[in-house]
């Protein structure tokens, strides 16, 4: 760490600079603390509206940058997500893939099996091994269980993360099983917002 501990809160879910603190994420030679925000940072859209490749919107951990590089592209869902103020933050973003990952390993809403093969995260601080059928088990965290003010949807959420090979496609993260998948830019889904703090 970069910082003494003070910086990092006692438990994956407290309530932390506006929302829940995910984990701590690696991005190049610095770690952050990763939150996300309850449902007022629900978005809803297409990821862009074009599928035009977006150069610097390829980071498997790196949301913010992905994100400023959506706006430059005319993403309105980007741009809406940048917009946003929560808890007196306005630093909000669309997370990575990486990111995205670790909220559905430590927020799962439900108690579905998990999809094996999926979410492994070399980015994560401990780095994240695929899912088990039964690991990640449902959040602890009461808000954030399925039907609960904050819980993530039994759905799929687009991540900020272009996909590599396939320029017209986005990564996304299905929240009932964990699946791991990219689907069509021009697809109409929804973001969950986070922000991050170095430490």
């Amino acid at each position: 760490m970069n910082q003494n501990q003070t910086n990092i809160p006692a438990a994956i879910g407290a309530i932390i600079n506006g929302g829940y603190f995910v984990g701590i994420i690696k991005v190049a030679d610095k770690e952050f603390g990763v939150v996300m925000a309850g449902a007022a940072g629900e978005v809803g859209g297409r990821w862009n509206g074009t599928l035009e490749s977006v150069e610097g919107a390829k980071s498997v951990n790196d949301g913010m940058r992905n994100t400023e590089a959506m706006v430059a592209a005319d993403s309105k869902l980007a741009e809406r997500v940048r917009a946003l103020e929560i808890g007196g933050h306005r630093d909000w973003y669309i997370p990575s893939k990486d990111e995205l990952e670790m909220a559905y390993r430590q927020f799962k809403p439900t108690t579905d099996e998990n999809w094996q093969g999926h979410g492994a995260n070399s980015s994560s601080v401990p780095a994240g091994a695929e899912y088990s059928d039964d690991s990640p088990a449902q959040t602890p965290v009461p808000a954030l269980r399925v039907d609960e003010a904050d819980a993530l949807l039994h759905s799929w959420y687009w991540s900020s993360t272009q996909h590599e090979a396939l320029a017209h496609f986005a990564w996304l993260q299905y929240f009932g099983g964990g699946y791991q998948d990219s689907n069509l830019k021009s697809a109409a889904g929804r973001v969950r917002a986070f922000r991050r703090f170095e430490i």
